[in-house]
């Protein structure tokens, strides 16, 4: 049974493919999948998941320290669980294959090291680790043996959705009991803060860990290739459409960044943009670049101006002056066109042209001549060709 619509469109890919392959190899008469639809996965949508904000992330963390063991992991080595996921972005069958040998914490670049029989790309991953994360794993893993770090089958069979859906239980409940007032506890318990699946349908399942991974990435200005990299994704698209998450807040937080109607953000004008006017600090760097002198062998902008107008006389005129194009112009596409249904008399123009070029003219000239004629006339109007 297919668990989500993306298998099915890949079920689908393969049948059409094997029935196309029945067919070329003369085994069919004609590819009986050929009307199977494909599931559009933007509609058709199984699972939705929500990436934890820090709040609750910090909350989770505080709340499987105090845990008990749950899926034959204590509360401590939750903790380390839940940290690692979040700020590494492993997948939940990657992280417990780790070892105490996997991580290379005293170099100078902290590294962890997934086998290629583990990672999802099936090659060995190295990937950095992030110093605060370096300094909590340390201690921890000294005291651990040479096994893995996380031992047991929580990672199969969606277990490890049940492991983090309890811990957020406990967290959520532990908020809930902090309200003051009565008020405050109805008003926490309507709100989706630390449930596992909130108003839209957003889950936050062990895969959500890796999720915020990648969004903590977008939201701290990370590259979109390197966000790629350490998420270990094989198109960018993948990172960016569906594991980064923006929120209303962070889409608002971003409006606010624009300049406002009297030149300066909502956030607060930059320092010198009072008193220059219409633009703020826009206005002022635009009259430091004019008050600058122009740099030897560069046209001042009262030249820049007349040569504009020149060459918009010229146009107006029939006349135009020589593209400032890097190339050079082709002079040949410049010349007026001999045209077309002159007859004898542009034979005999393209001949005459002809004998100053040394070529052999014969009685068959005028074709030629035609020919040549047609070509011109014809000719393409891009002067970036060079047909010599």
């Amino acid at each position: 049974m297919v668990s989500t619509n993306r298998g099915e469109v890949h079920y689908v890919s393969a049948l059409k493919a094997f029935g196309n392959w029945l067919v070329k190899a003369r085994r069919l008469a004609e590819n009986p999948f050929r009307f199977l639809g494909k599931v559009n996965i933007a509609v058709d949508v199984r699972h939705v998941r929500r990436p934890l904000t820090d709040d609750e992330f910090s909350r989770l963390i505080a709340a499987a320290a105090v845990g008990g063991p749950f899926r034959g992991l204590p509360g401590p080595d939750r903790v380390m669980l839940y940290a690692v996921a979040g700020m590494t972005g492993l997948r939940a069958s990657e992280l417990a294959s780790l070892t105490p040998a996997s991580f290379a914490l005293e170099a100078e670049t902290p590294t962890l090291t997934v086998g290629a029989a583990y990672s999802k790309r099936k090659r060995k991953d190295t990937l950095p680790v992030h110093p605060d994360l370096a300094r909590q794993l340390r201690p921890w893993l000294s005291a651990k043996p040479a096994a893995p770090l996380w031992p047991g089958k929580w990672a199969v069979h969606n277990e490890a959705v049940d492991l983090i859906r309890r811990d957020l239980e406990t967290a959520r409940a532990a908020w809930i009991a902090e309200a003051g007032t009565a008020e405050e506890r109805a008003e926490r318990e309507k709100s989706d803060f630390l449930v596992y699946e909130d108003a839209s349908g957003g889950k936050a399942n062990f895969h959500s860990l890796r999720h915020r991974f990648v969004t903590e990435l977008v939201k701290a200005g990370v590259q979109p290739k390197d966000a790629k990299e350490l998420a270990r994704h094989s198109t960018i698209t993948l990172t960016m459409d569906r594991y980064a998450h923006v929120t209303l807040q962070d889409t608002a937080a971003a409006l606010a960044r624009m300049p406002g109607l009297t030149g300066g953000s909502s956030t607060g004008a930059a320092p010198g943009a009072a008193g220059k006017g219409n633009g703020g600090g826009q206005s002022g760097a635009i009259e430091e670049v004019t008050d600058r002198p122009a740099p030897k062998g560069e046209l001042t902008e009262p030249v820049k101006a007349k040569a504009v107008e020149a060459n918009r006389e010229g146009s107006e005129t029939g006349e135009e002056s020589t593209p400032s194009r890097s190339r050079t112009c082709n002079l040949r596409f410049r010349r007026p066109t001999l045209g077309r249904g002159g007859g004898r008399a542009n034979a005999c123009k393209t001949q005459g042209l002809l004998k100053q070029a040394g070529c052999p003219v014969g009685d068959d000239s005028h074709r030629v001549g035609g020919f040549v004629t047609d070509l011109l006339a014809f000719r393409p109007r891009f002067r970036t060709w060079e047909l010599g």
